[in-house]
């Protein structure tokens, strides 16, 4: 496990963090960094412990695009 000031390094919000391109697609803008686990909303708004598959394909298709 990281320690608190690792997580600020590695600019993690929580766990599991997904990086695409070493950024944080899901990142809430001004969200401390954890050392916790990680909540992710789904388009209709329920919570779920991972990014749904339709956020990672949105997600994946727009670092496609930027190639």
């Amino acid at each position: 496990m990281l320690p608190q000031c690792a997580a600020g390094v590695a600019q993690q919000t929580g766990s599991p963090t997904v990086l695409v391109d070493g950024v944080d697609p899901f990142a809430v803008p001004g969200e401390p960094t954890s050392v916790s686990c990680r909540l992710y909303r789904d388009e209709a708004g329920a919570v779920d412990g991972a990014p749904s598959v339709e956020a990672l394909r949105r997600v994946l298709a727009g670092a496609q695009d930027r190639l």
